[in-house]
């Protein structure tokens, strides 16, 4: 049944009222007593006194509810026509298809909500609602009913709990005290993302998520390498880089997890060492792919962040990757800023020439002698002035390049007498 204009204006009076307080009562009624697009349209048409268009979307609405209540700078309730022009355009999403099939993303943040208005429950076909910076202390219970909901972001909100049925969820490390024991109690979460989280924190608990397939702690950056740095100024980088670092806890890599997000920047090389059986998951997992199938080392430049630890997940999947092992013959990292040499490289056991001209490695170690096939080893351009004597019994190398090295004119004679088979090139 319609409700007459007694009615309508009834409830319009709530709405202009400056009273929150007021405006929450209104929509409640709205929802119990309005059964019908056309009275929504009259009701509206009241409360902001004038017709309301027929095409409906989130711009049309807004500026409406801002006309009546910005009406003056010093109003407290500037968040109100936000408010009430999300809520309405939900009340329209009951009777109107195309607003539900249009509105795939809602941005509600900032706008001063207490609790997320029930009209939003139409938007069936959401798939990410972002919620952050509000004043919101729980989330109701249909948020989990919304079966394309991929991203839900509640960030910078005084929440003290959370629904059952979730299945994606993002807050902040402020928050997570709060609700981690909460969080893992959430055995349907498929995502979740703890901005700026240190994964050493998380309790054993944490392994009941078993659905979880994506894990985002913090964000990975690349390192803030310039053109003109010096080795020391480098590895002061790589010194802050590690005051910032996480380390996972090897009981992460035994969960489903199919992509983890986490700052590795500085991660300690004695972590990756002693990944093991690891190394293949924790691979797997940052590249977001089966490191088998990958055929480029670019990527790999791209999603670790220093050219040491992408060379060591190189050498880690020659092991299992045939492609790469069989056609890494050359591997050139010259100018590549790199300090140190992991020794997983040897695990490329086809590498014929090697180049890491241009770079600030101070010394060849020992291992080097594992090279069994390699021909051409180039350090051009490194401040490097030791080299280890077992590299007379790398019997296949027969050049090496030490131009513009700091390389002892003394030590120059005994290399030459100890390479005997080999071409030095000072």
């Amino acid at each position: 049944m319609s409700l007459n204009a007694e009615q309508l204006n009834k409830i319009a009076d709530l709405f202009q009222s400056e009273n929150t307080d007021f405006h929450t009562q209104g929509m409640s009624l709205v929802e119990m007593l309005i059964g019908s697009e056309q009275d929504f349209r009259r009701l509206l048409s009241v409360i902001l006194r004038q017709d309301i268009a027929e095409d409906i979307s989130i711009e049309v609405l807004e500026p409406l509810f801002s006309a009546i209540y910005n009406h003056s700078d010093d109003n407290p309730n500037m968040a109100v026509p936000k408010i009430l022009a999300y809520w309405s355009l939900g009340v329209f999403a009951q009777w109107n298809d195309t607003i539900v099939q249009n509105t795939l993303h809602l941005n509600m943040s900032g706008i001063g909500l207490e609790s997320v208005p029930e009209s939003i429950r139409h938007f069936s076909r959401l798939e990410s609602i972002d919620l952050s910076k509000n004043r919101l202390q729980g989330l109701p219970t249909w948020l989990t009913k919304l079966s394309s909901l991929s991203e839900l972001n509640v960030r910078e909100n005084p929440l003290k709990n959370l629904p059952d049925g979730l299945t994606t969820l993002s807050i902040d490390k402020k928050q997570a005290p709060v609700l981690l024991k909460r969080i893992c109690e959430l055995t349907t979460l498929r995502y979740l993302d703890i901005l700026n989280f240190l994964p050493q924190r998380l309790p054993r608990s944490f392994q009941k998520l078993t659905q979880l397939q994506t894990l985002k702690l913090s964000r990975n950056v690349r390192s803030k390498r310039r053109s003109n740095m010096t080795s020391l100024q480098l590895l002061k980088l790589r010194e802050q880089e590690k005051k910032q670092s996480v380390v996972l806890p090897y009981w992460l890599l035994d969960m489903s997890i199919q992509h983890i997000e986490v700052y590795i920047a500085g991660i300690p090389e004695t972590w990756l060492e002693s990944l093991g059986e690891y190394s293949k998951k924790f691979i797997d997992i940052m590249l977001n792919m089966d490191s088998q199938t990958l055929t480029s080392f670019s990527i790999l430049e791209e999603v670790f962040p220093t050219i040491e630890m992408a060379t060591w997940v190189l050498g880690e999947m020659a092991l299992w990757n045939d492609h790469l092992l069989n056609r890494t013959n050359e591997l050139d990292l010259s100018n590549t800023y790199m300090l140190d040499l992991p020794r997983s490289l040897t695990n490329l056991k086809n590498l014929i020439h090697l180049d890491l001209s241009g770079n600030y490695i101070t010394t060849i170690p020992e291992w080097f002698i594992e090279f069994e096939n390699l021909q051409i080893l180039s350090l051009n351009d490194n401040p490097i002035t030791q080299i280890s004597e077992v590299l007379e019994e790398m019997n296949n190398l027969h050049e090496l390049n030490l131009q513009n090295t700091p390389f002892p004119v003394n030590d120059q004679i005994w290399l030459e007498a100890l390479l005997s088979n080999c071409d030095i090139n000072f």
